[in-house]
């Protein structure tokens, strides 16, 4: 058992005591004399206060003793120990079709499991599985990684088997590509006050290029048509449609036998609209690499409403994840698995005159697009990255994770019980005066 507050607990030992030592002052009636003065003494009931070696009423000052100890043990936070070793594990997977072998992955991770220990699945998200789900984890349909929601569901598990338990240990099984690092890692390693295992799995390695890249319908005057010259081939291949609708019709039975026979087949869905109302704003894209637009452009609403769900069937619609972002935080681009490839829908309404396709940022934004699936993965960082990464420390101490949980699951339980000794000693007081 371990109390998150002990001086809580501590003052209310120091309270109890108060209460004991009150008990030792004894009220009572003084014995009748009989006084001259008598005519002086008051017609009021005669109490004096004495003291005694002994607490008078023994029932009712364990009961006022017991509630003073309940609520303070319940404001201090026991948290009971639970069974298990003194090292926990929290064994981070990285769950991605860019692994080689995902079985060998599985294998190995359930290998590093022990009792009491924690499973974290990441890719873009992190989640905390039982280690029993481990077995049964469905085939993965992302291709990006990112470490940071790693960490933050590392330290979720962490003090879900911190009870109990000296150390805790992170090992993290992945094929750590340059892409995983972003902004907020370095930070969320750092608190993570204590050293890493590094276990490396083999993951392919992506080109950004494309390997061919179809325009259609083509048109040169379409202003997406200036800018296809700047991105580079020799990776997959791409095809762009840009019908003049904002409807779903664009994915043809041609395009569904493409992306089911084709390996690695990219679909962008970017309805071309000449009469739209643009105005001045700002769009963000995040895969392997990263873009910003700020020009006259106008949105196309994205959502579960769009005819393309039912083109694309309902598991395609659940694994939808946002790859470009308006000034305002709403999707500006999405990507679904389909088939052995995978299709984006893109709300950005470009001008069909002008020069912004012509900038670079533009050509930045349509390189990030016709990204492979699920983002470019490229080599891992160099060893001294991965290094520094592991750290050298003592392990993490458990802790420090015990009191960051919120609360204690015995609270309630004491309260309730010191509500039970105060009604308790109520009725008793009333009984013992009406005696």
């Amino acid at each position: 058992m371990t109390v998150a507050l002990p001086w809580i607990f501590a003052l209310g030992v120091a309270v109890a005591g108060g209460v004991v030592g009150l008990h030792l002052l004894s009220t009572r009636r003084p014995p009748a004399r009989p006084l001259p003065t008598a005519r002086f003494v008051p017609e009021s009931d005669l109490r004096a206060v004495s003291r005694t070696s002994r607490p008078t009423d023994l029932f009712l000052l364990a009961l006022r003793v017991l509630a003073v100890l309940l609520i303070a043990a319940a404001f201090a936070q026991p948290i009971p120990d639970a069974p298990g070793p003194s090292l926990r594990r929290v064994v981070a997977l990285e769950w991605t079709t860019a692994i080689v072998d995902v079985e060998a992955a599985r294998a190995r991770a359930q290998a590093l499991l022990g009792e009491g220990d924690a499973v974290v699945v990441f890719d873009t998200g992190a989640r905390v599985l039982p280690a029993s789900a481990l077995a049964t984890l469905a085939a993965p349909t992302q291709r990006a990684v990112a470490l940071s929601p790693m960490f933050v569901a590392a330290r979720d598990a962490a003090r879900e088997i911190a009870r109990g338990a000296d150390s805790l240990a992170l090992t993290v099984v992945s094929g750590f590509p340059a892409e995983a690092w972003d902004a907020a890692t370095a930070a969320l390693r750092d608190e993570w006050n204590g050293r890493i295992e590094v276990v490396r799995v083999a993951t392919t390695v992506d080109s950004a290029a494309a390997s061919s890249l179809q325009l259609m319908p083509q048109d040169a005057d379409d202003p997406v048509a200036a800018a296809l010259d700047a991105v580079s081939r020799g990776g997959h291949p791409v095809r762009i449609r840009r019908d003049e609708s904002s409807g779903a019709s664009a994915l043809s039975e041609a395009d569904s036998l493409w992306l089911a026979q084709t390996p690695g087949a990219l679909l962008l869905h970017w309805p071309r609209r000449r009469e739209a109302a643009l105005g001045a704003d700002g769009v963000y894209a995040s895969l392997g690499g990263e873009a910003a637009l700020v020009a006259p452009l106008a949105r196309r609403e994205l959502g579960a409403t769009d005819e393309m769900d039912a083109a694309l069937g309902a598991a395609s619609v659940s694994s939808m994840r946002s790859i470009a972002f308006w000034r305002d935080g709403s999707p500006a681009a999405t990507e679904r698995p389909v088939g052995l490839g995978c299709v984006r829908e893109i709300g950005i309404t470009i001008p069909e005159r002008g020069d912004v396709t012509l900038r670079e940022p533009f050509r930045q934004l349509l390189a990030v697009l016709t990204e492979p699936c699920g983002g470019r993965r490229s080599r891992s960082p160099s060893d001294s990255v991965l290094t520094a990464f592991a750290g050298d420390g003592p392990l993490v101490s458990a802790a420090a994770f015990e009191h960051e949980r919120a609360g204690s699951p015995l609270t309630p339980w004491l309260l309730l019980a010191a509500l039970g000794a105060l009604l308790a000693e109520q009725w008793w007081r009333q009984r013992g005066a009406r005696a």
